[in-house]
C-alpha cells in the first residue's frame, strides 16, 4: 500500500477528502499510523490516504480517474518510465475528456511517483 505524499494529502484535505484511512500526516510532514481505522477530522495535520483509497474517492466522488501508464514506445532511452493520464466525466463514456497537463507529458521513474503526481494535479481540478 502506497500512501500519498504530504503535498497530496494536504490538498486533498483541502478539498473535502474526509474518508477512513489508516495513517496520518502531522503538520511537518511527519508520517504517522493509527491503531485502526480513522477519520481525520482534527484540526492539525490531515489523513494520509492510499493511493489507491484517493484515486477511488476522485472517481466516486468527482468522476475523474487518475492512471498511471507505461512510456513504452520511448524516443531514447531518456523517455523510459511512466506517465499519467487523468480523464474527467467518465461516467459518461461519450463525453470523456482527457486532460492535457505537464504533469501528462512528464517521464516518471516509477508508477507511484506518476500517479502520486497525477492524483496532485487531479485534486487541483475540483473548484
Amino acid at each position: 500500500m502506497k500512501i500519498v505524499s504530504h503535498k497530496v494529502a494536504k490538498l486533498a484535505r483541502e478539498k473535502g477528502f474526509n474518508e477512513t484511512v489508516f495513517a496520518h500526516y502531522d503538520d511537518n510532514g511527519i508520517l504517522g499510523w493509527t491503531n485502526g481505522k480513522l477519520n481525520y477530522p482534527h484540526n492539525t495535520g490531515c489523513a494520509a490516504p492510499s493511493q489507491y483509497s484517493l484515486q477511488n474517492w476522485l472517481l466516486s466522488t468527482h468522476n475523474i480517474w487518475v492512471e498511471p501508464i507505461l512510456n513504452f514506445v520511448p524516443d531514447t532511452t531518456d523517455d523510459y518510465g511512466f506517465r499519467v493520464c487523468i480523464y474527467t466525466d467518465v461516467n459518461q463514456w461519450d463525453k470523456v475528456k482527457w486532460s492535457t497537463t505537464k504533469h501528462c507529458c512528464k517521464i516518471y521513474e516509477s508508477p507511484w511517483k506518476a500517479l502520486d503526481e497525477g492524483l496532485y494535479e487531479a485534486l487541483n481540478m475540483i473548484p
